[in-house]
């Protein structure tokens, strides 16, 4: 018999059991869900294996069945039809949403596309595949990284044969294709192991970077459960965290219960590849880059695949589970109440404005941010600035965006400032410079009444006469036209009208200092009994990183500052006053530089004027002719007004004439055969024949300054490059461009451009001698592209007209001749070095000393060599230093067929560090970014001060993506840094990666371009430069 204690311990363990049971039976099932892969089982996919295997579903309550993709399916099928929940898509996803599908983005893995096109090796860009055999799917050639690489050369699928894809890489490994699109995470590995001869085209090395491994659902989806979203992504997320941290676990899974269709060294390969092509170390895994959504919404757009207006259709698109605000059942039930909210907003350019077809700007960008933590949509309304606290009141809209002063009888709120500015002064240009009210006194002040109360500050500033003006433009109206002596405004809004309208009588907008005007307040107002919606943009806002402020800031701000101005005398101001339109002739067959289309002026000198235009308030109207000599006929007679792409020559001299200061220098340049070495200046030509543009400012010029040149007139540049071609003649001479243009345009593939001569063409305009006034404007337009506004604007121009590579060689004579001096050299030392071995033991101690005094000096020489190649204030390299190494680097990228990519990057509103500051200040800050650079840069990465506020990364070895992560990286660190002035600091990077045979030069323009597009863009971001042969777009 068992003992009590036994029965008690036994009738413990039957219930412990019993409501084990219990507890399982009524445990919620597992929500099943289906998620349809876009291919086969292999490591594309380890991260859902992960995420089922490691029970990542099911601690967020999923039962998900991974689904291979069978013959004859498409995961947008399956999951439009309802058969599964979610999808694996690439970037076409977005073209999806363009076309009226009703999918939602909920995550994305890859920030860089796999898909690839190899190519043989003499293949070297996507210009060389004219022509030539393509094995690519039709899905393939029109994927978003495709089209963005293709449209960067002007190349379509029209120019070279498209193969149907055999998908097998056989076709190419026998030589039946040229090219064919590969996955560098899947075929490369076979192409690698069989050592096949190969080059790659990556449309990641032309900045064409597109989002593959995209998650995707439904709308019905999303509506019938709005959460099943966000644990099917958490889990995934979890699933490739592992998956990247155990991938040889992974491949043995996927061996042993999903597929041996691979071996396992190729899915190691495929998981290294993949992992690289997450940027992990740079984005989250998951995350969604909205601008980049945008980017390639306008690609398919442009392409034609989706209709000009389908942006409208994104709205939504995007729903990432990152939001984690807490709503009470009151705002849950206020936001399905209320799905669209609406905003009203009055033209307050850069905060609020309409553009584009849309309301845009940085109060409408914050709002939109507001709102897609709350996932609702919004519907924008314009009012005039008096307006918009009316249509709040009577309840037309739910929100005003910075609506100005309140009305005193309480019926509306706002809530706290979301972003300050502070406020500034624009005055006229003969006044003293003005910083604040106190300075104002007895003068004429411009405000706007909707937003400044004139009665209050009145009773604080009396001596001063306030005016009235409707928005900012009629304020500053009123102080260009003497009617008011200064304007009040928040610095960003009056820097944004004086950007856009120059005006030349008026100063740059100077920072107010006055105790009771100091900053402008950006606020939403709301009226004073919408408490439940005032508590949720609360909380929404509460909910966002300072990161998302700052891509603001960026964007609409930090890109604002005055530009610079040329001094203006009271006979400029008159004659703007009296001429409205200036007319001007010029050549008409001088391509890219001056030509003429269907009656219309177009080239470089065309967009140079058209920025005199708005920087003088001159309209500038083209007076066509059919040539040179016409259009200086039509100057002379005054059928027009200013002559362009004159030249300073014994002819124009005798005209009479009067010539501006140059307002563009050409370089003249000469095109030969590839196989030709450098041609270092015209005189080592010799006697051979030179084609030349006949007629042309070039053979004008080398006529009279290089008589001993042989030239050929030709007629055409295409004419000329025939006759280089045929070797009739041994080069062609022209501009830059004008040479690059033709070849470009011609496909001359085994011409190249040799070298330069000592002859700049400098381009004048020219007028008649009693256009004094016209003169001393046009003087000081062209004086204002010395500054660094104006020479960013002129290369802006030259680089859209810049159609191609210049491709230069190593000149083998060159390297011989320095090998041969080397070896003489050391043959030299070695003798030397002999003879001391053989010295008398009696000069052994004299030698001693000798070489005691040889290591002092050769310290000494280190010491002075590292002096001499070390920035002294942040102890990275100098600039000459820097210089020496990026012309090192380029040689061996070329020899080595390596990748070598530039980072520029430049500290943002340095000048305003140091005048507030103080220059000992600056010197700290730029000391504590070279050491974030030096600290967090590669070891491989070669790091210095390019100059002032400017610092450059040389990076060996280093791919497109590769260095923007790097960039984003610094760029982030940057940004997060703490500095000694206790003030936030970011900087602006320029990113290009050296094409093979370009110059190191032409990759530092490239790059230095890039980095102007990041300032213009906004600052604190990262720009990539496409290759120098880009065919730019014609606006």
């Amino acid at each position: 018999m068992t003992s009590p204690v036994a029965r008690r311990l036994l009738t413990v363990v039957c219930l412990l059991s019993c409501l084990l049971l219990a507890t399982q039976s009524f445990a919620a099932p597992l929500t099943k869900v289906r998620f349809q892969m876009s291919w086969k089982h292999q490591f594309e996919f380890a991260g859902y294996y992960a995420a089922r295997e490691q029970g990542y579903y099911a601690d967020e309550g999923l039962d998900v069945d991974i689904r291979e993709l069978e013959s004859g399916e498409t995961p947008l099928q399956e999951v439009l039809s309802g058969r599964a929940q979610f999808g694996h898509i690439n970037s076409e996803i977005v073209l999806n949403r363009l076309q009226g599908e009703p999918v939602v983005l909920v995550a994305n893995f890859f920030k860089v596309s796999p898909l690839v096109l190899v190519t043989s090796p003499d293949i070297l860009s996507p210009n060389d595949l004219r022509g030539k055999r393509v094995m690519a799917s039709a899905n393939e050639l029109q994927s978003a990284p495709f089209l963005a690489m293709f449209s960067y050369f002007n190349v379509s699928p029209r120019d070279f044969q498209v193969v149907p894809h055999s998908w097998s890489i056989d076709d190419f490994k026998q030589g039946k294709v040229d090219a064919v699109s590969v996955f560098s995470s899947n075929e490369m590995y076979f192409l690698r192991r069989d050592k096949v001869p190969h080059n790659v085209l990556n449309p990641a090395s032309y900045g064409a970077n597109a989002y593959d491994s995209n998650i995707f659902t439904s709308e019905q989806v999303m509506t019938a459960d709005p959460t099943l979203s966000a644990r099917f992504v958490r889990a995934s997320i979890k699933g490739w965290q592992y998956a990247f941290t155990h991938k040889e676990e992974m491949v043995d899974l996927i061996l042993n219960h999903y597929s041996t269709r691979k071996s396992r060294d190729a899915l190691l390969f495929e998981a290294n590849e993949l992992e690289r092509l997450t940027l992990h170390d740079v984005f989250p895994l998951g995350s969604v880059d909205p601008r980049r959504i945008d980017n390639l919404a306008d690609l398919y757009i442009s392409s034609g695949q989706a209709p000009a207006n389908a942006k409208d259709r994104l709205l939504g698109f995007v729903q990432t589970p990152f939001s984690n605000i807490s709503l009470s059942a009151e705002e849950q039930r206020y936001l399905q109440q209320h799905p669209v909210l609406r905003v009203g907003y009055s033209t307050r350019a850069p905060f609020s404005m309409f553009g584009s077809g849309e309301a845009q700007g940085f109060d409408i960008d914050y709002v939109q941010l507001l709102a897609r933590e709350l996932g609702s949509h919004l519907q924008f309304s314009e009012f005039a600035p008096e307006d918009l606290n009316q249509a709040l009141q009577q309840q037309r809209i739910d929100i005003a965006l910075n609506s100005g002063r309140l009305p005193e009888d309480g019926s509306l709120q706002q809530l706290p400032a979301y972003a300050s500015f502070t406020l500034g002064l624009v005055t006229r240009a003969n006044m003293d410079p003005v910083s604040s009210l106190e300075a104002l006194q007895n003068k004429r002040l411009a405000l706007l009444d909707s937003v400044y109360d004139a009665e209050r500050l009145g009773r604080y500033f009396p001596a001063i006469h306030f005016v009235s003006c409707t928005d900012v433009s009629h304020c500053l109206q009123l102080v260009s036209r003497g009617q008011a002596d200064a304007a009040l405004g928040a610095m960003p809004i009056l820097q944004y009208a004086t950007q856009l309208h120059l005006y030349p009588n008026l100063s740059a907008a100077i920072s107010l200092h006055s105790p009771l005007l100091e900053v402008e307040n950006e606020q939403l107002s709301l009226k004073s009994d919408a408490g439940v919606l005032a508590s949720l943009l609360q909380k929404a806002a509460d909910n966002l990183i300072p990161q998302q402020l700052n891509q603001l800031q960026k964007r609409w701000i930090s890109n604002l500052g005055s530009i610079d101005k040329a001094l203006f005398t009271d006979a400029d101001r008159q004659y703007i006053q009296q001429h409205n339109r200036v007319s001007y002739c010029s050549r008409s067959d001088w391509a890219p530089y001056d030509s003429q289309s269907n009656g219309s002026h177009q080239g470089v000198s065309a967009d140079l004027l058209a920025l005199f235009s708005s920087r003088l308030h001159l309209d500038f109207q083209f007076y066509p002719t059919a040539s040179w000599g016409a259009a200086l006929a039509a100057l002379q007679d005054g059928k027009c007004d200013l002559l362009l792409s004159a030249i300073d020559d014994p002819a124009m001299q005798a005209s009479g004439l009067r010539l501006t200061a140059p307002y563009l220098s050409i370089p003249v340049v000469i095109a030969t055969r590839t196989e030709q070495h450098f041609v270092d200046n015209l005189s080592g030509v010799g006697n051979q024949p030179l084609a030349v543009l006949r007629n042309s400012p070039t053979m004008q010029a080398l006529s009279r300054s290089q008589p001993q040149l042989r030239l050929f007139p030709v007629s055409s540049m295409q004419e000329g490059l025939r006759l280089v071609e045929n070797k009739e003649v041994f080069g062609m001479l022209g501009g830059t461009l004008a040479i690059a243009r033709a070849i470009q345009q011609g496909n001359f593939v085994n011409l190249k451009i040799a070298g330069s001569s000592d002859q700049r063409l400098d381009l004048h305009f020219a007028l008649r001698s009693d256009e004094d006034a016209l003169l001393g404007l046009l003087q000081r337009a062209i004086t204002s592209l010395d500054s660094d506004s104006g020479q960013q604007a002129r290369n802006r121009i030259m680089s859209s007209w810049n159609q191609v590579r210049f491709d230069q060689r190593i000149d083998y004579r060159l390297v011989w001749q320095v090998l041969a001096i080397f070896t003489l050299i050391a043959l030299l030392l070695a003798w030397r070095q002999h003879s001391l071995h053989r010295s008398n033991r009696l000069l052994q101690q004299a030698h001693d000393e000798l070489r005691q005094a040889n290591a002092s000096i050769a310290v000494q020489n280190q010491r002075l060599e590292q002096l001499s190649s070390t920035d002294a204030l942040t102890g990275l390299f100098n600039r000459m230093k820097t210089d020496q190494l990026a012309s090192s680097e380029a040689q061996l990228a070329e020899l080595s067929q390596q990748p070598l990519s530039v980072i520029l990057l430049d500290v943002d509103h340095f000048k305003m560090v140091n005048d507030r500051f103080g220059h000992p200040m600056g010197d700290k800050v730029l000391k504590e970014i070279a050491t974030v650079l030096r600290r967090h840069s590669r070891d491989d990465d070669l790091v210095g001060r390019w100059g002032g506020e400017e610092f450059i990364v040389l990076c060996p070895h280093t791919s497109a993506e590769h260095a923007i992560a790097l960039a984003e990286r610094l760029c982030q660190l940057i940004a997060a840094h703490s500095y000694p002035h206790r003030q936030p600091q970011t900087a602006s990077f320029g990113i290009a990666t050296r094409q093979p045979g370009e110059a190191v030069t032409t990759t530092l323009a490239r790059a230095d371009q890039a980095l102007y597009q990041a300032k213009s863009h906004g600052r604190n971001r990262v720009e990539f430069a496409t290759p120098p042969f880009t065919a730019q777009p014609t606006v």
